[in-house]
Parts: C-alpha cells; sequence; structure tokens
C-alpha cells in the first residue's frame, strides 16, 4: 500500500513536470531573447561609439601609405636626365635700383642641377666654390628656382629664377635679386651644358 502511495506520487510528480516543462522553457526562451536584444542593442551602441575613431583610422592610413610612397627610392623627386647635370652660366644685368649692381655686370658661374631624397636643387658655384643652393620646381618646360641656402647675402635678400628648359643644350631665363626697402636687380641669364663635373 505504501509502495503505490509513492509510485502515484512519483508519477504526479512527473505528470506536472513534464506539463510545467513547456512553461518552464518558454520562460527560459524568453529571458534568453531579451538578454540577446540587450546584447545586440549594446553592441549597436558600441559600433556607434566606435564609428568615428574608425574613420580617423582610416585616414590616418591613408596619410601612413602616402608617407610610405614618398620614401621609396624610386619614386623620390628628380630631375629629368636633359637638366641634370653641370650648366655654365652667364649672367647679365639688365635692370637695377639697388647701389650693388649697375646694368651691364656680367656674372659667369657653374651651375649643378642635382637631386636627393628630399627635393630637387641647384648648386651655384664660382671658382669651384658653393656660393649658394637653391629648392627647385619643375612643371612642364619651365623650371622656378628659390633660396635653399646662401653663403654671402643678407637674411632680407630674396632670390628668384625662371628657366625655360628649351633644348638639352641651353636655357634661357631671368634672375631677380629682391633687396630691403623694394631694392631689385634683373638679370638675363643663359645656361649651357657643361662637361665639367663637381662634387658637392
Amino acid at each position: 500500500m505504501g509502495e503505490s502511495i509513492n509510485v502515484m506520487f512519483f508519477r504526479r510528480w512527473i505528470l506536472i513536470i513534464l506539463g510545467l516543462s513547456p512553461l518552464l522553457l518558454g520562460c527560459s526562451t524568453n529571458l534568453r531573447e531579451r538578454q540577446l536584444r540587450i546584447r545586440e542593442a549594446e553592441l549597436a551602441r558600441r559600433q556607434e561609439v566606435f564609428a568615428p575613431h574608425a574613420l580617423e583610422y582610416q585616414s590616418l592610413l591613408l596619410v601612413r601609405d602616402s608617407l610610405l610612397k614618398r620614401k621609396r627610392p624610386g619614386d623620390r623627386p628628380h630631375w629629368p636626365e636633359t637638366i641634370e647635370g653641370i650648366w655654365e652660366a652667364n649672367i647679365i644685368c639688365s635692370s637695377s635700383n639697388d647701389r650693388k649692381w649697375i646694368v651691364g655686370d656680367r656674372l659667369s658661374q657653374t651651375w649643378q642641377f642635382f637631386s636627393n631624397s628630399t627635393g630637387i636643387f641647384v648648386a651655384v658655384f664660382d671658382n669651384q666654390r658653393c656660393l649658394r643652393v637653391l629648392n627647385g620646381d619643375f612643371a612642364g618646360s619651365t623650371i622656378h628656382l628659390a633660396y635653399a641656402f646662401d653663403s654671402f647675402s643678407h637674411p632680407d635678400v630674396a632670390l628668384s629664377v625662371s628657366l625655360h628648359h628649351e633644348s638639352t643644350r641651353s636655357m634661357p631665363g631671368e634672375l631677380i635679386f629682391f633687396f630691403p626697402e623694394n631694392g631689385k636687380a634683373i638679370f638675363s641669364i643663359k645656361l649651357h651644358r657643361g662637361d665639367a663635373f663637381l662634387n658637392l
């Protein structure tokens, strides 16, 4: 008798558990879905917060790639072969309002067009002595030069050179010195190919 009561009691509990299991599973599923929605919402919020940083990171990568590309030896700036090297310069003053120069003054110099990893330059020599180094810029057939370093001129003096690359043997142009208090001296210049080689 006692055993049958235990068996019946056990069966009832099994039936109750089996009957309640869908409800328990349903509650567990609802809880999991709710937790999943909370996690998805948190992930979306984090992505929204991180998005500007991702854009900034991408732009930094572009800058890095650009700088690395510039540092590659094959991509460094250089003069065309028809320009790079030694040129003899004949320079004549054509106009001046500065007492250092008068119309007709002449200069004979040697100019060496060279390049390195930082840019393109021209070294100006007088009797094997380097007077100045000019920064270069080349577009089409026009060359523009300006001061990089000058061992003689006053810091307030500026220099500008425009040359026309007409042929492989000659380049005419204009050289202008700008002095303090609106002083200016203009020179016509003609470069022709030199045969010497100078070591910088």
